[in-house]
């Protein structure tokens, strides 16, 4: 059986722009090297029974709302906005990078202070095999990024934070 693919760019030609339409009945969606591709939003009907999100550019989601199939970034860099995975939906890395805030990943965030300590859990419908989880939130502490990591320990999972560390005693931003 073959696959399709709707893809972003290529060698030659790079895809900077956001994606307007629909698409189903898909089973992977590629944004080429240099290319960027937004989508407002990603959902059930989008991924059916099973999408993977990958290649070596760059997918942009608003929106992510799935209750039921799979979702699997397999390659490249996806940022999600606001990820609402339930019932038998799933998100799964599984190689590339997942960007997103701790407020979509775990079950408790960094806070408006960033002076939370413990991320509870991952978010249901998340699973983690291999890949970079960077945590995008302007700021974080050692403490958070200590608790975020034992619940990433795959083995084959990297835990990046892309904001500034800050000292969760005065606030003050550690510059090492």
């Amino acid at each position: 059986e073959g696959t399709s693919s709707l893809i972003f760019g290529d060698a030659e030609h790079q895809y900077d722009s956001a994606f307007e339409g629909t698409f189903r009945n898909f089973d992977r969606v590629e944004a080429a090297q240099g290319s960027s591709v937004t989508f407002a939003s990603i959902t059930n009907d989008n991924v059916g029974e099973a999408l993977a999100l990958g290649g070596e550019g760059e997918i942009n989601v608003t929106a992510l709302k799935l209750s039921d199939g799979t979702l699997t970034i397999d390659g490249g860099t996806v940022s999600i906005d606001s990820i609402d995975v339930s019932e038998s939906g799933k998100l799964s890395l599984h190689g590339g990078t997942l960007r997103s805030a701790s407020d979509q990943l775990f079950t408790q965030s960094l806070g408006e202070a960033y002076e939370a300590t413990n991320a509870g859990s991952l978010k249901d419908g998340l699973e983690l095999r291999s890949g970079t989880l960077a945590v995008t939130d302007e700021s974080y502490n050692l403490g958070y990024a200590a608790s975020a990591a034992s619940l990433v320990d795959a083995g084959n999972v990297t835990l990046v934070f892309t904001g500034d560390l800050i000292n969760t005693t005065d606030g003050s931003v550690r510059s090492e």
